[in-house]
C-alpha cells in the first residue's frame, strides 16, 4: 500500500514543473531498501535540485530580516497558498505543512526569489480519495504547533471497542488549511511559530494544549496581524484557524478556500 502511494506521489511530482503554481521540486526517481524486518520495505524519493545552496522559510523567520521587505512577505504568502490549492486540486494532501518544509534556492546572483518557494516534506502525503490510507507523523511539540488538534501526534491503533475504526480523525483537506493559517500567521508577524508558543506559555494562567494555543492565537496574536497586514489578510487567516468553511465536498471546499483565502491574499498587496 505504501509503495503504491509513493509511486503515485512520484508521478505527480515528476510533472510538477509543468504546473507553475504547484511549486514542488521535480521528482526523478523512487528508491527502495530493506527495512528492519523481512517483510518491510522502505521507500524514498529523489528530487532534482535547481541549485546547491538553499534555505528554509523557518531559517528566514529566525534570522535577520533587514533585506526582506513587506512585499516579499506577501509574495511568500501568495505563492504558498496557491501551491497548496494546486496540490489539493491535483487530489493530494500534504500533511506536513510548516515553515521548515518550504525551501528557497539561490539564483545566479546569490539571492532568493520570494515568489519561488518549493514545497517539501511529502513523506506523509496521500491522495484525498484514499481517506482510509494514512501514515503516522512525527509527534513533537514544534511539528504539532502547525497541526489541528484533531490530528496531532502519531495516529492511534484501533481498539476492540472501536470495531476496527481508527481512534483518531482521519487527516482531511481542512487540516492542511489549518496549517496554512499557522504559516500565514508566521509570515504576518515575521516570527517562527515556536517563538509564538514561547510567548503563549508566558501568559498568566495559560496551560498548553492544542485548543488552548488556538484560543491564544485568536485572542492575542491575530489582532496584531490585522495591524501589520490588513483586514483581508487577517480575515483569511482567521477563516483557516476557525475552519469556517461550511462546504462538505472536496470541490466545494477547494472553491471556498480559493475565494476566501487564496484570492484575498493574492489581492491584498500591489493592487
Amino acid at each position: 500500500m505504501a509503495g503504491n502511494r509513493i509511486k503515485n506521489l512520484a508521478r505527480l511530482l515528476k510533472w510538477s514543473s509543468r504546473l507553475e503554481d504547484l511549486r514542488t521540486l521535480d521528482c526523478i526517481g523512487v528508491v527502495t531498501r530493506d527495512g528492519p524486518s523481512d517483510d518491510e520495505v522502505r521507500y524514498g524519493t529523489i528530487f532534482s535540485m535547481p541549485a546547491k545552496k538553499y534555505t528554509t522559510l523557518k531559517t528566514i523567520l529566525e534570522g535577520p530580516q533587514d533585506n526582506v521587505y513587506l512585499d516579499d512577505w506577501f509574495k511568500v504568502a501568495k505563492s504558498v497558498t496557491r501551491a497548496v490549492l494546486c496540490l489539493h486540486l491535483a487530489g493530494w494532501l500534504h500533511k506536513g505543512l510548516r515553515s521548515k518544509n518550504i525551501l528557497y534556492f539561490q539564483d545566479d546572483t546569490g539571492n532568493f526569489s520570494y515568489e519561488e518557494p518549493y514545497l517539501a516534506g511529502f513523506e506523509y502525503s496521500r491522495e484525498i480519495s484514499a481517506p482510509g490510507q494514512t501514515e503516522g507523523v512525527t509527534d513533537d511539540l514544534e511539528a504539532n504547533l502547525y497541526r489541528h488538534e484533531e490530528v496531532q501526534g502519531v495516529p492511534e491503533e484501533p481498539s476492540d471497542d472501536d470495531q476496527g475504526k481508527p481512534a483518531k480523525t482521519s487527516f482531511a483537506m481542512k487540516h492542511d488549511i489549518y496549517s496554512i493559517d499557522i504559516l500565514l500567521l508566521e509570515l504576518g508577524l515575521q516570527k517562527p511559530m515556536i517563538q509564538l508558543y514561547e510567548e503563549a506559555i508566558q501568559t498568566e494562567k495559560y496551560e498548553h494544549s492544542a485548543a488552548a494555543f488556538r484560543e491564544w492565537i485568536l485572542s492575542k496574536a491575530l489582532p496584531k496581524l490585522g495591524r501589520s497586514r490588513g483586514k483581508e489578510y487577517m480575515r483569511a487567516t482567521e477563516l483557516c484557524l476557525k475552519s469556517e468553511f461550511e462546504e462538505t465536498s472536496a470541490d466545494e471546499l477547494q472553491q471556498a478556500f480559493y475565494k476566501s483565502v487564496v484570492r484575498p491574499i493574492s489581492c491584498s498587496w500591489g493592487r
